[in-house]
């Protein structure tokens, strides 16, 4: 995943970002260093955070796209995919996958249900 690096590049110590997002700098810790994975919310919170996208901060997505550079079609993909994240055990949901999510961000491939 990419918090750590994130992190450093808003030149924030674990213990700055603890205190911005309200969590533990220890928890952060253990996220970083792929000891404890982050519940699906807490990605979502994270990404929020940063500003950018949960496939690119899980590392599924290589391209970084700032949330707020997003053109009408990935805006909508987005909201499609927070509005998943939101429900009961999204990654029960068959079309729930990390790596197929980024690319249908990325190539704003939108399909209607």
């Amino acid at each position: 995943n990419r918090i750590k690096e994130l992190r450093q590049a808003k030149g924030l110590s674990l213990r700055d970002m603890s205190e911005k997002i309200n969590m533990s700098y220890i928890t952060i810790s253990q996220y970083e260093r792929g000891k404890r994975e982050p519940k699906l919310e807490t990605w979502q919170k994270l990404a929020d955070f940063f500003r950018v996208l949960v496939p690119y901060l899980q590392g599924y997505v290589d391209e970084y796209i700032e949330i707020n550079d997003l053109n009408d079609k990935e805006q909508e993909a987005y909201e499609r995919i927070t509005d998943m994240l939101s429900q009961e055990y999204p990654q029960t949901r068959p079309e729930f996958n990390w790596s197929k999510i980024g690319q249908l961000l990325i190539n704003s491939d939108i399909t209607e249900e």
